[in-house]
């Protein structure tokens, strides 16, 4: 009988590691792709502000590939095994959906900047900020200083406006105050996520 002395046994246990971590990440990518339409797959790292959704859009039934497609709004493209394991797909999960904020610079297609807020999310490629009473007030500010109007309800603590002076009910605006904490300190702010406003992230 041969001898097994410790090179061959160590030899054994790392291969075995290595068939194991294949097999896992084979399971893990099969159970990505039976994912159903509707479920949300993101990338990047968790907890962290910039990560990435996508929203599965149709499942291929022999489980080969999804449709997908940014969550915040863009083109769809189909993903496999191989997509997923190159751009780091996964499902979501609860600690991912957690809102975590960070500072950052906005302006209206390049005009003024205004420092606020942001959790990284898009809306058709548009940034969706919140901001603090000061710059809500100075956009609100821009916003209607041609034909629109404004007002701010201390009670209920809201901004509401309209663009244009004889804009109809449905077309107002409006942003309620609420807390936030950004990197562990708390901020009263007001969110311009919602909104559908042209407003992009400054360098």
């Amino acid at each position: 009988m041969a001898r097994s002395d410790g090179s061959t046994l160590a030899l054994g246990v790392v291969g075995a590691l290595v068939i194991g971590t294949a097999l896992t990440r084979r399971g893990s990518f099969a159970r990505l792709l039976a994912a159903k339409t509707g479920t949300l797959l993101v990338r990047g790292a968790s907890p962290g502000p910039d990560l990435d959704f996508w929203q599965v859009d149709e499942a291929d039934p022999k489980g080969q590939w999804l449709a997908v497609s940014p969550a915040g709004g863009g083109f769809r493209r189909k993903i496999r095994a191989a997509t997923i394991a190159a751009e780091g797909f996964r499902r979501a999960t609860p600690d991912d959906l957690l809102p975590r904020w960070r500072p950052g610079r906005f302006s209206f297609e390049g005009g003024d900047i205004y420092k606020g807020f942001t959790r990284g999310r898009l809306w058709n490629g548009w940034a969706m900020p919140a901001f603090e009473k000061d710059e809500t007030r100075a956009i609100v500010a821009w916003l209607t200083e041609h034909e629109g109007r404004s007002s701010y309800d201390a009670p209920s603590d809201t901004f509401t406006w309209y663009m244009d002076e004889g804009a109809a009910e449905d077309e107002r605006y409006t942003a309620t105050g609420e807390d936030i904490l950004v990197q562990g300190r708390r901020h009263h702010v007001y969110d311009f996520g919602g909104l559908g406003l042209t407003l992009m992230e400054e360098d």
